[in-house]
């Protein structure tokens, strides 16, 4: 079978210009194959065409994410409707990340999918019945596979090029991944590091490798580690997106069963701290049914955070009891503390006093017991504010004082600045603004440094005001 004309690209400009040349000002839809060994590279020549190309407007679709079979509706579902009812040509949509919806997992063994069968079938419509040029950015294998299984479709292609990044990494040859996470949330100077050589690692990833379910195995375990480093640096869109991507291979390919209920489990996580309740409640749905007994209590105790940040209380202690009953089932004493303090912050936001004593008390001791030493910080911060709710001053300052040395003593830095803020607002409750006002700029310098942007506004604010009250006297 004879191939659609084909061009190979290494920073060539003649070459680059007969790309630019096929999609200037057309004046029908068509489809173009762009074949690239590496992200890096798609992501040059797709800036490319941006800046070249001045006559239509660009949108991208990562399909990574997406299980397509057929890429017209899934560009039809997806895409907003001024572009899908547009007039021909005002548009070029890029379209990302089909070669993962190639391969699909079936009893245990990876076969081709219904994707190529499918795109034969739409040849004529995706070419001509779509009112904007199709861009579909994909790796040699995707090609080859679509050449050997789509024959009517390729018989269509006109506009196929091949370009090479001169510095794509074959799987065997990958570098380290990083060791175990960092202590400090935040993004801070080391785990933007780490975010960068990730981002480097996958972004390079030799996509024309023959070994497809190697590469697929990479791609699952650096998109992992990239995103628990998006959502302890608290870039929580990237993060839920870099899941959603790593789940979708991992389902592909019939991932081991901890894998995937670890990754629906920490995607939850992200949409719970979005306050997208219900996609949090489903994929904890989710990881549950993935779960062995050991992992059960876990995630009933993020099942009742999600009922608990709705101020449903009920539900919320209901789950919380499931997660005590499973841990204590299993022997898993190291997450009994986090629970009992989770309990305490029922009682507490319900202002049952003496309850939320009880359960952070719970808590310390079991944190104790355990070596959970990390978390005795932040259930001494919590027993300061039901002290300070109740305007008992000196217990509420004797516990933020506990809370301190506890986050400089784990090393836990991100939690400093919430304790700062506290101590500030006992002293401003008591009049003494001065005090107040030393303890609000340490809170505001300690979330500036360690990126808690939620609480840094509210802290700059309470400084504002004890520094014009102190002008004004």
């Amino acid at each position: 079978m004879t191939l659609a004309p084909t061009t190979a690209v290494q920073d060539s400009t003649e070459e680059t210009d007969q790309l630019l040349f096929a999609l200037h000002h057309r004046d029908a839809p068509t489809v173009v194959f762009m074949e690239c060994n590496s992200y890096d590279k798609r992501r040059e020549l797709a800036a490319l065409l941006h800046t070249e190309l001045t006559e239509y407007q660009f949108h991208d679709i990562d399909v990574t994410s997406f299980s397509v079979v057929s890429l017209l509706r899934t560009l039809t579902e997806n895409l907003p409707p001024a572009i899908v009812d547009s007039q021909p040509v005002q548009y070029v949509v890029n379209v990302y990340g089909l070669e993962n919806s190639l391969l699909v997992s079936e009893d245990g063994q990876i076969k081709p999918s219904m994707l190529t069968a499918q795109l034969n079938l739409e040849r004529e419509l995706l070419f001509r019945n779509v009112p904007y040029v199709i861009v579909i950015w994909a790796d040699h294998y995707f090609f080859q596979t679509l050449q050997r299984e789509s024959p009517d479709l390729w018989s269509w292609v006109v506009y196929r090029f091949r370009f090479e990044g001169t510095d794509a990494i074959d799987p065997e040859n990958l570098p380290p991944l990083p060791p175990e996470r960092l202590p400090q949330r935040g993004n801070i100077a080391e785990r933007q590091q780490r975010i960068d050589e990730l981002e480097a690692t996958y972004n390079r990833l030799n996509l024309d490798t023959s070994d497809k379910k190697r590469l697929l195995k990479d791609k699952v375990s650096i998109l992992k580690l990239l995103a628990e480093e998006y959502t302890e640096a608290f870039r929580y869109d990237d993060a839920q997106k870099t899941y959603e991507d790593a789940i979708a291979i991992a389902e592909r390919m019939r991932e081991s069963e901890d894998l995937r209920r670890n990754l629906y489990f920490n995607v939850a996580n992200v949409q719970l701290a979005r306050r997208l309740f219900s996609n949090a409640l489903t994929n904890y749905n989710q990881s549950l049914s993935l779960a062995g007994d050991r992992n059960r209590g876990s995630i009933y105790h993020q099942i009742g955070m999600v009922h608990q940040m709705q101020r449903q209380w009920t539900q919320a202690l209901d789950s919380y009891q499931q997660a005590l009953n499973w841990d204590e089932k299993t022997g898993n004493a190291y997450e009994l503390g986090g629970t009992y303090h989770q309990i305490g912050m029922v009682y507490q936001m319900q202002r049952q006093w003496t309850q939320a004593l009880d359960s952070y008390q719970q808590a310390l001791n079991w944190d104790e017991k355990t070596g959970n030493a990390y978390e005795l910080g932040s259930t001494y911060h919590q027993i300061g504010m039901v002290y300070e709710e109740q305007r008992q001053w000196t217990q509420a300052l004797d516990s933020y004082q506990l809370a301190l040395n506890w986050n400089e003593k784990t090393g836990n830095a991100y939690e400093l600045g919430g304790t700062y803020h506290q101590i500030g607002r006992v002293y401003e409750e008591q009049q003494e603004t001065d005090n107040a006002k030393k303890w609000y700029r340490l809170a505001v310098e300690s979330m500036k440094r360690y990126g808690h942007d939620d609480q840094l506004s509210t802290a700059q604010q309470s400084l504002s005001r004890v520094e014009d009250l102190l002008v004004s006297k």
